[in-house]
C-alpha cells in the first residue's frame, strides 16, 4: 500500500439533470488499509441522494456500517490511472499506485461519471473553498463575461425562502447579476459566514469551453470559526486531462 498511512476523501454523487451534488460517503485510509462508510446524517446526504435516484453501489450494498479491505475498492480503481508512468504520478506529487492520493488531488471525475472526490478542509483560522458555480446554465452569468475576470469580487446572498433548498446561497456578479449558487453540499455549513459578511469570493478561473454546465469557478475564504458543523470539505475541480496545466499553476 503506498503513500502516506493516512488519507480521506469525502465522495460525492451529482444528479445528472439538476445538477445537484449531495455527499454520500467518505472514503479513508489507516494503517491498517482502505475504508469506505456512507454519509447518512449530514445534509445534503445519502437520504436525499436516493430520493432522487441514486443507488447504492453493488460493492457497498447496504447503508448502514463500514467496508475495509487493504487495497483501494474496485468501485474508486477504475478513477485511477493503471498506465501512468512514475513521473506522472511525479508531477502530482503522488506516489504511483496512490490511489487514494490521487483521488484527494484531482477529484477523480471520468467524462461520463457522475462521482467526485472533495477533500477534507484543515482545521485553521481561516477555511478555504474552490468550487464551480451551481446552476450556471440556468441563470445570467453569461451576460456579464465580462465582468467574470480571475480575481474580480462576487456577492454571496442568502436565499432562504428556497422551495428547494431553505440553505441555499447565491452567488452574484461584481454589479450584483445572479449568476448562480454554492453547490449544496457545501451551502448549510456557510450560512452563518455568509450572514456575518466574514468571506471573501472572487473568480478563480472560467469553466473549460467543453463543459458548459461550469461557467465559473469560485475561490472563497473566511473565518473558520463562522462555520456551521463538523464536516467541512474542500472542491478539488480537476479534470485528469488538465492535471499537470492546474497543479503547477
Amino acid at each position: 500500500m503506498a503513500g502516506r498511512p493516512d488519507s480521506s476523501v469525502l465522495v460525492v454523487w451529482q444528479h445528472a439533470l439538476s445538477r445537484r451534488r449531495y455527499l454520500i460517503g467518505h472514503l479513508s485510509r489507516d494503517s491498517r488499509g482502505h475504508v469506505f462508510r456512507y454519509e447518512t446524517t449530514t445534509p445534503g446526504a445519502l437520504s436525499e441522494a436516493q430520493a432522487v435516484g441514486f443507488r447504492l453501489f453493488d460493492e457497498f450494498p447496504a447503508p448502514e456500517g463500514e467496508w475495509r479491505q487493504p487495497e483501494l475498492f474496485a468501485t474508486f480503481l477504475r478513477r485511477v490511472p493503471q498506465t501512468w508512468a512514475a513521473e506522472d504520478y511525479g508531477r502530482l506529487g503522488v506516489e504511483p499506485g496512490d490511489g487514494i492520493e490521487f483521488l484527494r488531488l484531482t477529484g477523480g471525475r471520468l467524462p461520463t461519471d457522475t462521482l467526485e472526490f472533495l477533500e477534507p478542509i484543515s482545521a485553521a483560522d481561516t477555511y478555504y473553498l474552490r468550487f464551480p458555480v451551481a446552476g450556471w446554465r440556468y441563470y445570467d452569468g453569461e451576460q456579464v463575461m465580462e465582468e467574470l475576470v480571475p480575481g474580480a469580487v462576487l456577492g454571496l446572498q442568502l436565499d432562504e425562502t428556497n422551495p428547494h433548498d431553505p440553505n441555499a446561497i447565491r452567488v452574484l456578479s461584481p454589479s450584483g447579476v445572479h449568476i448562480g449558487f454554492v453547490p449544496a453540499v457545501y451551502s448549510w455549513c456557510l450560512t452563518q459566514s455568509v450572514r456575518r459578511g466574514s468571506y471573501r469570493a472572487t473568480v478563480a478561473s472560467l469553466g473549460a469551453a467543453d463543459d458548459p454546465g461550469v461557467g465559473v469557478i469560485v475561490d472563497l475564504d473566511g473565518d473558520q470559526g463562522d462555520l456551521l458543523g463538523d464536516q467541512l470539505v474542500r472542491y478539488v475541480p480537476l479534470r485528469l486531462y488538465e492535471y499537470g496545466e492546474v497543479v503547477s499553476a
